[in-house]
């Protein structure tokens, strides 16, 4: 996870894509793993995942539609739901959420 922390591996966290949903689900996966060994690692890529998975979601407006076309729908939206369910039924939630990244 630590990677991710520099630049040169972290531009995914600007996509306005399905990658972004991917690689947010998977880092957020990996840091929910490991809280109790790295806890403020662990909440930096937590909090830093809610901040950046928005950037895909705007995609979906106006009406829910993906400009990727319905394949990568249902991949990008597949991840940002498990990204959402895992921190809805994570004990480490904070009180941020996509829906509100700034709080």
């Amino acid at each position: 996870m630590q990677p991710s922390l520099e630049k040169k591996n972290s531009g995914w966290l600007k996509d306005h894509h399905n990658w972004n949903q991917v690689c947010n689900a998977g880092m957020l996966f990996g840091s929910l793993a490991v809280y109790e060994d790295d806890p403020a690692l662990s909440q930096h890529l937590i909090n830093r995942g809610i901040r950046s998975i928005v950037l895909p979601m705007e995609a979906y407006q106006p009406a829910g539609a993906y400009p990727e076309g319905y394949s990568y729908w249902g991949y990008g939206t597949s991840f940002n739901v498990l990204f959402i369910s895992a921190l809805e039924s994570s004990p480490v939630m904070t009180s941020a959420s996509p829906a509100n990244p700034d709080s």
